[in-house]
């Protein structure tokens, strides 16, 4: 019996004096968290729903901010933000059931990699971005609760208990799987557990603030086990939490913590709903904006889903202007989107060389087809090994190759032709130059109307005009590195046999760098010429003239290309 009690006073010693065989390698740092005043960091959150059932949910704080959909489910989505966090007290399940939207609830929280949005619906909806510098405003549209939606509610219970794992690691510490503190020795029995605590945090970096109700004893060994893994133990031991803000570490009983928690949530959940009595009171302004390169009338509908409950916009085409009536924190946000949206769009200009040519004028010309289809049967050697067969009812062959940059203009492309011209292996029938906004069509026509005798209902004929064209059809669209993406349509309606209009026609949609050549080809005509041979002047002799002179008839076959070359001004 005086031995036990001797070992015990020897501890309680130990302790007094600061130390219970705690062994500490060395001094612990570990990084703040950081400071709510740095950048990219989320302080203010905020949701409603407007008159159209859309629920905007807005982020506020330090930019810039932006997003990326990590991952997407039948009944939930992931989105997160790079390089960004949200203010501890924001970190937490967000219930929206009381909106009456397809979102049931709403879970935000920090990673490593930036703060994580996690979304749960009863449908999955559509759903748009508006990214700002210190602003990031998601809109989700109404969804359908068609047959086969996938029930929110088996994506909520696992979202809960995500929450309650967040919740748990943030104030109710358990085991973590990898800890990163200094190893420490302890050996104690039947101490107190304010003691062991400012034991554990002795060596740290960290101040210590213990509730008064942090009370009760405890006995542990422990062999070189993390230090924050050891503080972890004893407050899971004690059903104790922690709050750590900075370089503090505040510890209280799990029931404090719950009801603190409780009523920061109901704090803010009445400060939502000031802010939103707030806005229905804010008085209205009306703002007059001048639309200068886009049209009034196509920005209207994207304006009226940012507008509030009380918000008008109407349109006034002759003067192309827009006026707006709502809040003015309503109003700033509105014109910010017009200005992201109001620019002017950048131009291309196609230039294009239409010319029939001989195969082998051609092959002079180095045209590398890059990929070509045909319809089956057809055989020639001027097609690369990357052929596609494509339906058989078009007519001969079509391709589209590349000839590179041939300088800043057509000039070398230009004095060929006109070589080939001078050989009579070439003739450039037209030679169009033409701009057009990007996303926007260009086309090109060339040829004349053929008359056809049309027999009616009635038997009777009479004669129409049919357009027998070449036509050249261009939509290019700017990529972001400046690069383009064409949308050609070739058609060539020529006159056949019968009064007939024979059509070839085809559509692709390809790749080219600025300034790069393309071109067209495959189209092909059968001309025929006649030409006379003899001994003159004995061929010009009557009757007998024939005996010294023949005719020859000869075929050409001749190729129709077509040159272009867009152009980003």
């Amino acid at each position: 019996m005086l031995k036990k009690n001797l070992m015990l006073l020897s501890a309680l010693l130990m302790l007094t004096a600061g130390f219970a065989l705690l062994i500490s390698q060395s001094a612990l740092a570990e990084t703040p968290p950081e400071d709510l005043n740095a950048q990219n960091t989320i302080q203010e959150i905020d949701f409603w729903v407007d008159q159209d059932k859309t629920l905007h949910v807005q982020l506020l704080g330090q930019g810039p901010f932006s997003h990326t959909v990590t991952d997407r489910e039948q009944d939930r989505m992931h989105i997160l933000l790079p390089e960004s966090r949200a203010a501890e007290k924001l970190v937490r399940l967000y219930r929206l059931n009381e909106m009456d939207t397809s979102l049931k609830s709403l879970l935000l929280r920090n990673t490593d990699e930036g703060a994580l949005l996690t979304w749960v619906w009863s449908s999955e909806p559509d759903f748009s971005v508006q990214e700002a510098e210190d602003e990031l405003l998601f809109q989700i549209a109404p969804g359908s609760d068609a047959p086969g939606a996938a029930p929110a509610g088996a994506g909520l219970a696992t979202l809960e208990q995500e929450a309650g794992e967040l919740m748990q690691d943030s104030l109710f510490p358990g085991m973590r799987e990898e800890y990163t503190g200094e190893p420490v020795s302890i050996d104690l029995q039947n101490a107190e557990v304010e003691h062991v605590l400012r034991l554990i945090t002795h060596h740290t970096e960290y101040n210590l603030i213990l509730d008064e109700e942090v009370q009760g004893k405890i006995s542990l060994r422990l062999r070189e086990v993390p230090w924050d893994q050891a503080l972890d133990l004893v407050l899971a031991q004690k059903d104790l939490g922690m709050v750590r803000k900075g370089n503090i570490i505040r510890v209280t009983t799990a029931d404090r913590l719950e009801a603190e928690e409780e009523r920061r949530r109901r704090s803010r959940q009445a400060e939502l709903e000031d802010q939103e009595s707030l806005r229905k009171l804010e008085p209205l302004q009306q703002r007059f904006i001048q639309i200068n390169y886009a049209r009034a009338d196509e920005l209207q509908p994207r304006i009226e889903d940012f507008l509030s409950e009380r918000g008008r916009v109407t349109q006034d085409a002759r003067t192309n202007t827009l006026i707006v009536r709502d809040t003015p924190s309503q109003l700033e946000e509105i014109t910010q989107l017009i200005d992201n949206l109001d620019r002017p769009e950048r131009q291309v200009l196609i230039e294009a060389r239409v010319v029939y040519a001989t195969e082998s004028f051609r092959r002079e010309l180095g045209v590398d087809w890059g990929f070509a289809y045909q319809s089956p049967g057809l055989d020639s050697n001027i097609i690369s090994p990357d052929t596609f067969n494509f339906p058989s009812d078009l007519e001969g062959l079509l391709g589209v190759g590349y000839m590179g940059h041939e300088g800043q203009s057509f000039s070398v492309l230009e004095a060929r032709l006109r070589l080939g011209e001078s050989q009579g292996k070439s003739n450039t029938i037209s030679a169009p130059q033409i701009m057009t906004l990007n996303n926007q069509e260009a086309k090109i026509e060339q040829g004349t109307d053929v008359a056809v005798d049309v027999i009616d209902a009635d038997l009777r004929t009479r004669r129409e005009y049919v357009p027998a064209t070449l036509e050249l059809i261009v939509t290019p669209q700017i990529t972001p590195d400046n690069n383009l993406i064409l949308n050609l349509e070739v058609s060539d309606n020529a006159p056949g046999e019968g009064g007939n209009i024979e059509v070839k026609k085809a559509e692709t949609t390809l790749f080219a760098e600025d300034g790069e050549t393309i071109v067209i080809g495959g189209i092909k005509k059968l001309s025929e010429s006649q030409r006379e041979t003899g001994i003159p002047p004995l061929s010009r002799l009557p009757i007998l003239g024939w005996l010294f002179k023949h005719e020859l008839v000869e075929e050409n076959m001749d190729e129709l290309l077509i040159f272009i070359r867009p152009k980003i001004q």
